[in-house]
Parts: structure tokens; sequence; C-alpha cells
């Protein structure tokens, strides 16, 4: 059986290929979420200055605010991604393994904030359902 750096080796021009590709999805992607993101962002702010009222039971202020927040926090994945496809794409212009490690450690980021996303995210579902049931309850 062949150890590690021989099969690192024997497929380097397909690991290659397969990153440059991986790295051009990164980037799209990264850069559609910044539209979006940019679009919250604004939202957020016309519901500030435009004063309409209430969104909901909530003052469109507060609502505003809340798009926001959302807007700014929701950026870093996007940079860590970005900074992936960056990293990806300059270690294969001029062969740097400094820069591929770079781009590993911005994949760790990415996939680690994503994680913690998906627990708050989880977290306010199952809060939400118990508010749900407790509130049917004493109705």
């Amino acid at each position: 059986m062949k150890d590690f750096k021989d099969v690192m080796a024997d497929n380097e021009s397909t690991i290659k290929e397969i990153l440059t590709e991986t790295a051009k999805w990164m980037r799209f992607l990264s850069i559609v979420g910044l539209v979006g993101e940019l679009f919250v962002f604004g939202v957020g702010v016309l519901m500030i200055f435009s004063d309409r009222g209430d969104v909901n039971g909530i003052p469109s202020i507060w609502m505003g605010v809340i798009y926001i927040v959302v807007a700014i926090i929701s950026l870093f994945p996007l940079i860590y991604l970005n900074g992936c496809s960056q990293s990806i794409t300059e270690a294969y212009k001029e062969p740097n393994m400094e820069k591929l490690l770079n781009a590993v450690k911005y994949n760790k980021r990415f996939w680690k904030l994503y994680g913690i996303f998906v627990l708050i995210y989880l977290v306010i579902i199952a809060l939400l359902i118990l508010f749900g049931l407790f509130w049917g309850c004493i109705r």
C-alpha cells in the first residue's frame, strides 16, 4: 500500500485541477453572497430611515437594526470563503505551499463559523417550538 506522500504525488495534477475549479465556485458564491448581504444591509438602512411604524408589532427602526446586524455578522463567512478562493488561486499561480496552507485555514474558519451559525439556528428553532407549545397550552 502506498503512503500518503506517494498518493499525493501521483494525483498532484488532479488535485490542482479540482482545487482550482473549486476556487472559482468559492469566488462566485462569495460575490453572490456579498450582493445579497448588501441588499439586506440596504433594506435595514431603509427601514431605519423610513420609520413606517411597526412590522408585525416591532418598530421598523429596530427591525432595521436587526437587518443591519445580521448583514454584518453574515459577512464573515463570505470573507473566509473569498480568502480561501484567493489563497488557492495564488498558491497555484506561483507554487507556494504557505498560500495553500492559508487556504486550508480559511476553509476551516468558514466551516467552523458556518457550524456555529447552524447550532445557533437550531437552538432558536427549538426555543420557538417550546415557546409555541407553551403559548398553545396557556391559551
